[in-house]
């Protein structure tokens, strides 16, 4: 074939070929679309009003124990909680989005509090009988640190809270509703956030140059990958280590989220179960490359492994502390946790030309 044919070949192939690399950005933007809706519809709105809900069940029950006070109705409060810090724990690895507007995020989980600046405000709330505490408008205005699951917990589990079974409980009891009624509605907002139109969803889905946030597709997926990179994070640096103590640090009991209420690894569980099921609804997988699609096993085999380790710990997690056995496992959790985050940036962030780097949580 002559130079002139070949240059002419090339000009007829041209337009094939640009309409073939054009079809294929389509596709890829049609599928991160399917991502992100699925990861929207099948795991972030349903995770917020299931929260809701569970907190809207948590005031019933409340009010039922501050109507008519005894051990039963207590029971039935407490066991209540630990469906409420399930609820959270599996939503609360999505760390963006209408979340972290007005002080939400700590509204719900004011943590860690390593000085104990607000369990103080607790006790002190409880202990000079704050009228202001015990209206949910008024107590929404007071600090984070006496509005969600921790203030909750003291409520339900802490010093004192046997008298919530008798009629000497009674202002603790009616603080522990208010509680539990504003969490209902910092839920409730941020779900009603979500699902606005022209809300973070439809930015989410069909991102724009003029928009602050997410001008692009791959802005949008970084979103959902970074889930993973700062969910496995955030359980790592911020639930695991401070209690467990590492590389020569002694444990701290009083470092393992909701220890009072012996719901440590209980709240673990179920952030990695919701990694987990994020990551299977989502479809990310489906975006590698066959030669590729192993990867998207591994990742949910290191979440598999995470979910056996800590279901074979058979005692709570300050007990675990001094059983070598179980210390053994709980230090694998440290372990794993790095590999479910090395697997999401250094292969499926990168496998897809996303940067989610490492955060530094900064106190988170």
């Amino acid at each position: 074939m002559g130079f002139r044919r070949l240059i002419a070949a090339a000009l007829i192939s041209l337009p094939l070929v640009s309409g073939a690399l054009a079809q294929q950005d389509a596709g890829a933007e049609a599928s991160h679309r399917e991502i992100l809706r699925a990861s929207i519809n099948q795991f972030i709105l349903p995770g917020y009003e299931r929260l809701e809900q569970e907190a809207e069940l948590q005031a019933h029950m409340i009010g039922a124990l501050c109507d008519a006070p005894d051990d039963a109705a207590l029971g039935q409060a407490r066991h209540q909680f630990e469906a409420l810090v399930r609820a959270w724990s599996r939503i609360e690895v999505v760390r963006f989005g209408p979340i972290l507007a007005d002080n939400r995020l700590e509204r719900i989980l004011f943590w860690p509090d390593r000085r104990g600046i607000g369990l103080r405000q607790v006790q002190g709330i409880i202990g000079n009988k704050d009228e202001t505490a015990i209206d949910p408008d008024t107590l929404r205005q007071k600090s984070v640190a006496v509005q969600g699951l921790l203030a909750l917990e003291f409520v339900l589990h802490g010093t004192g809270s046997e008298d919530l079974a008798t009629a000497e409980g009674a202002f603790r009891c009616r603080y522990g509703e208010a509680i539990a009624t504003t969490i209902q509605r910092t839920a409730g907002e941020t779900l009603s956030d979500w699902d606005a139109v022209d809300g973070i969803r439809s930015r989410l889905l069909d991102p724009k140059d003029s928009y602050a946030d997410y001008r692009t597709e791959q802005e949008a997926m970084r979103e959902i990958i970074g889930v993973f990179v700062h969910g496995a994070e955030l359980l790592r640096d911020t639930r695991l280590i401070p209690f467990i103590g590492v590389d020569g640090e002694e444990s701290n009991p009083r470092q393992a989220l909701y220890y009072r209420s012996g719901l440590t690894l209980e709240a673990l569980q179920s952030s990695v179960a919701g990694l987990r099921m994020l990551f299977i609804v989502s479809g990310l997988s489906d975006l590698l490359e066959d030669e590729n699609r192993y990867v998207g096993g591994a990742f949910v085999f290191e979440m598999n492994n995470f979910l056996e380790t800590i279901g074979s710990i058979e005692t709570d997690a300050v007990s675990a502390l001094d059983d070598p056995d179980a210390l053994a496992r709980l230090k694998y959790l440290i372990i794993l946790t790095g590999s479910i985050q090395n697997v999401a940036v250094n292969q499926i962030a990168a496998e897809l030309g996303l940067s989610v780097g490492f955060s530094a949580l900064d106190g988170d």
